[in-house]
């Protein structure tokens, strides 16, 4: 039998040995006009809560926090595009940095630390020099998380430059009319860069998270390899492509691997400028009723809280600059 109404001002259970079952629901199921004090299990968050003067709010245990739903991406900086000679010869695209995502149903964990990977240089103008490696991103919860994506491969100098080997791979350059292998991506977090094919003078596309990098076409001077495909991912709220590989050198113009996304850096032909690669991001959701997590120990970090979404709070941590990495320990209270 439901019991609605109890009268007394006690109530003495002291000689069950079982459970109090309360109510509970999704928070779409919230009471419309609750009392203070009233508690339930919301089914939503996986939380206990209670209504408060301020509204509903998570409980949570001394020393730790109620377990809750906890989703993740890290994405590392991306690989700087090779460079070229002054006279002849396409570069190879930067590699875009290594890609993880996951969940944890229940995460327990009080303590997070986090780095945010700066994106690799350019290959110096005219020198023929492969770009340089993306810096790795990380996020560890001791015991629970431990995500480490490597930075993306500098992109091969338009002088034989093979590309060098990141979270994705840096493509391939010039290699005199003959065909040559991009660098190799890190298995789970991206793909090779793409190889030249032979048959112009043009460099192959860095690797990408969704795809390794595309080959170069056409003779003589020919088009350069389009970057790998990224990664579309809506854990902001908002669809959003990561980790896209560098264009390799000749034809569209190469372009600068945007900050917070780990794209790679599209490479030049024949003396133009190598464009650096994009730095990571950081982005955790979880449900709204959890505070965001208080930042310690930060370096060069940019914060985003976003409360917009009805449910689920975002956090998105990204770098100062292209060229910083950023550092910081997160607590939850």
């Amino acid at each position: 039998m439901a019991l609605t109404k109890v009268s007394t001002a006690v109530v003495d259970m002291s000689g069950s040995t079982g459970a109090l079952e309360i109510a509970k629901g999704t928070t779409a199921t919230r009471p419309a006009a609750p009392s203070l004090g009233t508690l339930r299990a919301n089914t939503t968050d996986h939380t206990m809560e209670v209504y408060a003067s301020t509204g509903w709010k998570a409980f949570k245990e001394g020393g730790s926090i109620i377990p809750f739903y906890f989703e993740w991406l890290v994405v590392a900086g991306g690989g700087g595009g090779g460079s070229s000679l002054p006279s002849y010869g396409g570069a190879g695209g930067g590699g875009a940095g290594g890609l993880l995502q996951g969940t944890e149903a229940d995460l327990t964990a009080k303590i997070l630390t986090i780095q945010v990977g700066r994106g690799g240089n350019g290959g110096a103008t005219a020198s023929g020099q492969n770009g340089t490696n993306g810096a790795n991103s990380n996020l560890v919860a001791t015991g629970v998380i431990n995500a480490n994506a490597f930075g993306g491969g500098g992109g091969g100098s338009g002088n034989y430059g093979t590309g060098l080997v990141g979270g994705s791979g840096g493509g391939s350059g010039y290699r005199g009319y003959g065909a040559g292998g991009g660098a190799a991506g890190t298995s789970g977090q991206g793909n090779a860069g793409g190889p030249t094919a032979g048959v112009s003078a043009s460099g192959a596309g860095g690797g990408g998270a969704g795809s390794t990098g595309f080959s170069n076409t056409g003779g003589g001077v020919g088009v350069g390899g389009l970057g790998g495909n990224g990664v579309t991912s809506s854990i902001s709220n908002s669809a959003t492509l990561y980790a896209k590989g560098g264009q390799g050198g000749q034809g569209t113009p190469g372009q600068v691997g945007a900050n917070g996304t780990g794209n790679g850096g599209g490479a030049p032909y024949a003396g133009g400028a190598a464009y650096s690669g994009g730095s990571g991001v950081i982005i955790i959701r979880f449900p709204k009723s959890i505070l965001a997590p208080t930042v310690t120990s930060s370096t060069n970090l940019i914060v985003n809280n976003d409360s917009s979404d009805a449910t689920y709070r975002v956090m998105t941590y990204t770098t100062s600059s292209t060229f910083a990495t950023a550092t910081a320990t997160l607590t939850f209270s």
